[in-house]
This record gives C-alpha cells, structure tokens and sequence, in this order.
C-alpha cells in the first residue's frame, strides 16, 4: 500500500522514490496497471497536527520522603583496623570522664616516633633492625615476602631484583642490598612454638597462601560480648588475656554488626599441619632483643591479639570449608606474629625469638565462630 500526500517534500522518501523510478514518476499508473501488486491511497490534503493536552495529576507521590526510622548504624563492613579504631575511639571519650583509661591499641606497622633513640647501637642488632621504620617499609616487606619463593635457591638474587623493581615506587631510606640480605636471614630463623626448627625458607609455593582474603557475615554482637566469651576460656597465664580482660570489663563498648573482612598475610601447611602468619615490621625499642614478652607487650599495645583471633576464626571456618573431612582442632597450630627486624637463624634451642606464638583452644574459637553467626551462645 502507497501513500501519497501532495506538496509533501520533506524527508527522505525511499520507497516512494523507487518506484516513481521504476514507474516513470507516477506510482498511481502502477497501481491502475497492476491492482493486485500496489494498492494507492491519495491523500488530499496532510491532517492537521495534534498538539496533546496537558494532563493533571496526582504529583504528591513524587514529594521528597521523610525518614521516619532510625539507621542501623553499626552494620557495616568491619576489618581489625576499623574495630580496633573503634576501641580507641570508645577509649579517648572515656579518658574524657576517667583518668584511668585502659590502653586498647595503635596504629599496625607503625613508624618509628624517634628514630635517634631507636637507632642507637644496640648489641646484636639486626640488618632490619638498622632500617628506620614507617608504614611505607612495612608495605615493602609485605609486598616482597607475597612475590618471593621462599626456596628459590637464589632467593637473596631473588630478594635483591624485587627490591630494585619495588622501591622505585616505595622510596625507603636504606640499600636495597642490605634489605635483600636482611630478609633473606629472616627466612632461614626457626619458626620455633609447635614447628620447631621449620623456617620459612623451606615452604615451598605449594604449600602456601599469601594474602588470603576473607568476608564473613557478622550477627549483631559487641566487642564486649566478644571479649567476654574469649576471656571465659582463655587460661590465667595467657599472654594475652589482659587485653581481652580489659575489652571484657565494659570500659569500653563497640557494637559491630555487618560483614568482617581481612586479608591474611600467609597461611601455610606443614607436614599436613596449617598456620597462619602475620608479617609485623614494628621497632620495638632500643636494644630490643624481640623476646616473648617484649612481643607480647608491643601486640597489645597495638590491639594484635584481636586480629589473631579474628584471622584464626576466618580460617578455621576456611578449613571447614574446603576440608570438611578434617578437624580443625587436629590440623591448625595457631597464630605465628613474625617480627622480621628480629629473626635470626642462629639463636639457642627453642628462643623464639622475633616469633609470637598464640594457639587458642579450639572450643574457644568456635565459640567466637558461633557468636560471629548467630550474635549470641547457644
């Protein structure tokens, strides 16, 4: 069907042209010669254009909504950073009403406040313990430590080309050649705690994970409440207790809700056997020789028992997981804290120097598991 329109000229008419081709000029003779091929229509005159009338409506539904509820300010995605913070935070406004404040934690990786005090010549300083500290180095080391094979036979080569490439874009005042060599003792010191002489040069690749992300779904609880469960079943003597003791005691009151999230810095198998490691670059102090209780003291002056509990909960459930035919209780030997300024690979038969051990029980852990889940104890 063919509809004409007479005067109309504007637009493009494609079809209308291909046939005034094809019928010399007149497609209305086309349709006169062949009826059942072209059907026309002629149009005399164009019909007016139809302006639409406004139409009136009901525009109280697009009115700007007023909040009539409260927010749930809590949930949130947590990390230890966050939570941590938090504590302080909750500690500073208590300082305002108490002198007694408890000391919740700092900062992670954090720099040295006077390098000339620290840098004084201690006896039997470390290679990394002369390199002044910053959150700038503690990335380096983590980031070397994540591209490195721990058993390359040369892995000081190694070490010296990744801190070449790297330390053109983390610019850190020390020789990349004494760092290399620094970190390459650091490998070869014994793990100590329930791996004895394994050092981390002999995991292999294989038997690793670096930097092992987490994301897991938080019920409503506290940091209190949390605390509390943990401090219930930690014995009297542990290391760690008077932090947890002092969250436990309501001083301070953070509740979190939400999602938690972390990135753990290895975790490894051994002999069938896991642990998980956090890389710690902290100065401890002058002539400081990383003993257990110089360790123990700087992880809670820094919050770091919470993080070794929140990463073993994570891994545990990880575990779980993909191993559902293994008892957790059976396979993971704990938290290892490696303080790399202080490792050394010739120290007496079990000093565990540079390396904090934590090896909460298992019913501890699925404790916290379970009030991770469900926000309270069955």
């Amino acid at each position: 069907m063919l509809w004409t329109v007479p005067g109309y000229k504007n637009g493009k008419r494609p079809l209308s042209d291909l046939l005034e081709q094809s019928c010399g000029g007149d497609p209305s003779n086309l349709s006169i010669r062949i009826p059942e091929a072209l059907e026309h229509v002629h149009v005399d005159s164009r019909p007016a254009p139809v302006k639409p009338k406004p139409q009136q409506i009901d525009d109280s539904s697009l009115l700007v909504s007023t909040n009539d509820r409260s927010f749930d300010e809590p949930w949130k995605v947590w990390s230890f950073t966050s939570i941590e913070r938090s504590l302080q935070a909750d500690a500073d406004r208590s300082l305002s009403r108490d002198d007694a404040t408890p000391v919740i934690g700092g900062l992670d990786e954090p720099g040295a406040t006077n390098d000339d005090e620290l840098l004084a010549e201690p006896s039997e300083m470390t290679l990394l313990q002369a390199i002044p500290g910053s959150a700038a180095f503690g990335t380096l080391v983590h980031v070397l430590l994540e591209h490195l094979d721990f058993t390359s036979p040369s892995v000081e080569t190694d070490l010296s080309e990744l801190c070449l490439e790297h330390m053109q874009y983390q610019p850190i005042d020390c020789d990349p050649g004494v760092l290399a060599q620094g970190l390459s003792a650091m490998l070869k010191a014994p793990l100590g705690g329930p791996l004895g002489d394994v050092n981390l040069a002999s995991i292999s690749r294989d038997d690793r994970l670096d930097e092992l992300d987490f994301l897991l779904p938080l019920a409503s609880t506290n940091a209190e409440t949390v605390a509390g469960v943990v401090v219930s079943r930690l014995p009297a003597d542990d290391p760690f207790r008077p932090w947890f003791q002092q969250v436990a005691d309501g001083r301070v009151a953070v509740p979190i809700t939400g999602m938690l999230t972390g990135s753990i810095d290895l975790v490894a198998r051994v002999n069938g056997s896991y642990f998980i490691a956090d890389y710690k670059t902290n100065r401890i102090g002058n002539d400081a020789r990383f003993t257990t209780a110089e360790m123990a003291a700087e992880m809670i002056q820094h919050g770091y028992p919470l993080q070794a509990l929140l990463y073993l909960v994570a891994c545990r459930r990880f575990l779980r997981r993909r191993q559902p035919a293994l008892n957790p209780d059976d396979v993971l030997l704990g938290a290892a804290y490696l303080f790399v300024r202080g490792m050394v690979p010739s120290q007496p038969s079990g000093d565990n120097r540079g390396v904090m051990w934590w090896q909460p029980a298992g019913d501890l852990l699925d404790a916290v598991d379970e009030l991770f889940g469900q926000g309270e104890l069955s």
